[in-house]
Parts: structure tokens; C-alpha cells; sequence
């Protein structure tokens, strides 16, 4: 996986702080970005890219269970900038 930019990472952690996420909690959002990141980059979406929401669920289905509240935090972090 590749490292997560500085900036955007801080500015996650941030939103994590500003939702209330459990601490303990955190770092299982953060997976899921690192995750969603790397799926970004590999199949050529842009972060913020409003259509990435099924293909990502897609490539996820079967895999794991559907980490629903991670998700729906990562692409409200992508898409309300």
C-alpha cells in the first residue's frame, strides 16, 4: 500500500475527531481509506469521482463484509471538500 499524502491524512484525522470516532475505532477508518485509495489508484478513479461509490463495492463484495460506516465516512470526506 502506498503512504497516505500528510495533508489529507491530517485533515482525515481531524474529521475522524470532529464525528466523535472512537479512538479505538480510528484505525479501522483508516484501513478502509488506505483501501479506498488504493483502489483509486489502481483502476484509475479520482478520489473525489462521484461514480467510484459501485465499482468500489463491487470489487469489495465477496471479499469482506461490507464495512458500511467506514465507507459512507470516506466518501463523505471525499465528497463534501
Amino acid at each position: 500500500m502506498s503512504p497516505i499524502d500528510p495533508i489529507l491524512l491530517k485533515k482525515y484525522q481531524m474529521m475522524l475527531q470532529n464525528e466523535k470516532i472512537p479512538k479505538n475505532e480510528q484505525s479501522y477508518f483508516l484501513k478502509w481509506l488506505r483501501y479506498y485509495l488504493d483502489f483509486c489508484h489502481k483502476y484509475g478513479f479520482e478520489k473525489t469521482d462521484t461514480n467510484i461509490l459501485h465499482p468500489y463495492i463491487d470489487k469489495l463484495d465477496g471479499f469482506v463484509k461490507s464495512p458500511t460506516s467506514a465507507l459512507r465516512f470516506i466518501l463523505r470526506f471525499f465528497m463534501v471538500r
